[in-house]
């Protein structure tokens, strides 16, 4: 394991369960493929990640990502259900519940962010997010995959304002 990734594990067990509220810009930090598939995909990320952030409402427990304006006509052709509105800061997409719990790999609590809505297409649907907050205004996330009903974390993100 790389000393990056090792730093990501040991600041994601020291953070705390606070409920975000409002929107957080997004930065993937690190993806960990498994395939050579993925590993394309890691380095295509890294050249163009049409990701801008997350918006919270802790009063309804939900949330949903937020991505460039310029994604509306591609996302509402593919992905019709999964598109909520477009606004100033992008267009909201693929919706999750939020909620208090224990983590897939860690003994903390964590806020999981869980995309298995109607709405959803079948493999987002499969993504589980957790984020502990490690400072004000930041959090730090990890993202899981279901492959068989088994949680495989795939990448580590941070929110902040």
């Amino acid at each position: 394991m790389s000393d990056s990734i090792a730093l990501l594990f040991h600041s994601f067990q020291k953070g705390t369960p606070q409920k975000p509220e409002g929107f957080y810009r997004g930065t993937l930090l690190q993806l960990l493929p498994k395939t050579p598939t993925e590993q394309v995909g890691t380095l295509l990320s890294h050249l163009f990640l049409p990701w801008k952030g997350k918006q919270f409402s802790s009063k309804d427990q939900r949330g949903i990502n937020i991505l460039p304006s310029f994604m509306s006509p591609f996302l509402s052709l593919v992905f019709p259900k999964a598109v909520e509105k477009k606004d100033s800061y992008g267009v909201s997409a693929f919706p999750f519940q939020t909620k208090e719990t224990k983590g897939i790999q860690d003994t903390i609590t964590v806020i999981q962010l869980d995309y298995n809505q109607p709405t959803n297409p079948p493999r987002v649907r499969q993504v589980i997010d957790e984020i502990v907050s490690i400072g004000t205004d930041t959090f730090l996330g990890k993202a899981f995959l279901l492959e068989k009903d088994t949680p495989r974390l795939v990448a580590f993100f941070r929110l902040e304002r």
